[in-house]
């Protein structure tokens, strides 16, 4: 659409075996090359049990990846119109999402 990030009929450039989540398989009439729309739908169904912890409109000021002796990601974000300063939490995952998808 024209006020995503993406244009119709645009497609992965991967097929979607390399796009998928082990936990989560494309459905298999998904196309070999999926469409905006169709990543968006995946993500969206992928996103669903962890909405809850999803932090929208946030920008990432730092990422320290593990180490052997801090065995998770250190994460440190602000988020828009917050009266506080930047937040910092630990996670086992690190999904990075630019949000070209955010809007088939």
């Amino acid at each position: 659409g024209s006020e995503g990030k993406t244009w119709e009929g645009m497609t992965t450039n991967l097929a979607k075996e390399k796009c998928q989540f082990s936990t989560l398989l494309h459905d298999e009439e998904t196309p070999t090359f999926p469409s905006a729309a169709a990543m968006h739908a995946y993500f969206v169904k992928l996103a669903g049990p962890f909405h809850h912890k999803i932090r929208f409109e946030s920008t990432v000021t730092s990422v320290l990846p593990p180490v052997s002796d801090r065995p998770d990601w250190q994460v440190q974000y602000t988020q828009r119109g917050a009266a506080e300063g930047p937040t910092m939490v630990t996670c086992r995952f690190l999904v990075v999402a630019t949000g070209v998808f955010s809007i088939p």
